[in-house]
C-alpha cells in the first residue's frame, strides 16, 4: 500500500520529496532539505482495521492515512502569505493526488477526504495542508 501511495505522489508532482517516517524522525530528514524544497510527509501507519466485506473473498485492510504536504516559509510571513501557499499546495499536488488516487484502480473509492491546516509540525517552519482518509486496497 505504501509503495502505491508513494508512486502516485511522485507521478502527480515529482517536485515533492516523499518522506515516510514518524514526526520525530522526519524532523531529522527535513533539516537536511533546502529552503526551496517541497515535500510530503506520510505519517507512519498507526491506526486501521480489518473487515470482512460481504460479497468479497478475504479480509480487507483499511489504514488511516495522513499526508502532510509542505513548503517552507519564513517565521515573519503573514497569514495571508501562508494561505496563498496552502492554496498553491492544494492546486499543485493535493487535488491531483486525490484525482489520481480515485482513478488508479488500486484502491477502494474514498467518499470523504479530511483537510487540516496545522501549525508548523517540524523545526523547519513549514506551511502545509494535511490530508486524512481511509485507505483500502481493492480486494477482488
Amino acid at each position: 500500500m505504501l509503495q502505491q501511495i508513494k508512486q502516485i505522489l511522485e507521478t502527480v508532482n515529482c517536485e515533492y520529496i516523499v518522506i515516510y517516517e514518524t514526526d520525530k524522525m522526519a524532523n531529522v530528514v527535513i533539516d537536511d532539505l533546502t529552503r526551496t524544497a517541497k515535500f510530503v510527509h506520510i505519517d507512519e501507519f498507526r491506526d486501521g482495521k480489518m473487515t470482512m466485506p460481504k460479497y468479497r473473498d478475504g479480509w480487507n485492510k483499511i489504514l488511516k492515512m495522513e499526508l502532510y504536504f509542505c513548503h517552507f516559509c519564513q517565521m515573519q510571513d503573514t497569514a495571508e502569505f501562508r494561505e496563498q501557499k496552502r492554496e498553491q499546495i492544494e492546486n499543485e499536488i493535493v487535488r491531483p493526488f486525490i484525482d489520481a488516487y480515485q482513478n488508479s484502480g488500486l484502491f477502494d473509492e474514498v467518499a470523504e477526504w479530511g483537510l487540516g491546516y496545522p501549525p508548523p509540525q517540524f523545526d523547519a517552519n513549514e506551511v502545509g495542508v494535511l490530508l486524512r482518509f481511509d485507505c483500502s486496497m481493492i480486494n477482488c
